[in-house]
């Protein structure tokens, strides 16, 4: 496997990978949003330009629709009972993101900081924290009034982070 890299004005660096057993062009985004063209082993690099620019309204739906994330603002409501609030401030705290009595605490320099990437990440890690801490509480005592409704029984709830294992239990 051989790769290239092609500069575009509005994709930015995109990787080309060329593969023997490949037979066709295939457009992909890569985990961190890097447009990636898989292609035949002796593909000529004018072909892989046009393809791009044959296909730019693809590859756009393609990029906007990997990027429908949550976008966390201030006062923003997290689950149930937990609020994300947001501090502007020029000081630097050792905890700028911590949560204490259901509030989610963002201490940011500005509105734009708070909109980086990274920090939207630390904020979605404390979001899953609030969640599981809320999901925690609230299922174990729902499952138990449907089981006694319904007249079904269980010994125990347990929650897991199960995302790589569905349907494990």
């Amino acid at each position: 496997m051989a790769t290239n890299v092609i500069s575009d004005d509005e994709f930015g660096e995109v990787s080309v990978r060329y593969y023997p057993s490949s037979r066709s062009l295939r457009f992909r985004l890569t985990p961190k949003g890097q447009l990636c063209i898989s292609a035949p082993l002796h593909t000529p690099k004018f072909a892989i330009v046009h393809a791009l620019k044959a296909n730019r309204t693809v590859i756009r739906d393609m990029i906007s629709h990997s990027r429908k994330g949550v976008l966390y603002d201030r006062s923003m409501p997290i689950g149930k009972s937990h609020r994300l609030v947001v501090i502007i401030s020029s000081l630097h705290s050792a905890r700028p993101i911590y949560t204490k009595d259901r509030i989610i605490h963002v201490q940011a320099a500005s509105e734009e900081e708070m909109l980086l990437a990274g920090q939207q990440k630390q904020i979605q890690t404390e979001v899953i924290k609030a969640l599981r801490k809320e999901a925690k509480a609230y299922l174990p005592r729902r499952l138990q009034s449907l089981a006694t409704r319904h007249g079904y029984e269980y010994e125990t709830t347990r929650l897991t982070h199960a995302g790589t294992r569905w349907g494990s239990c």
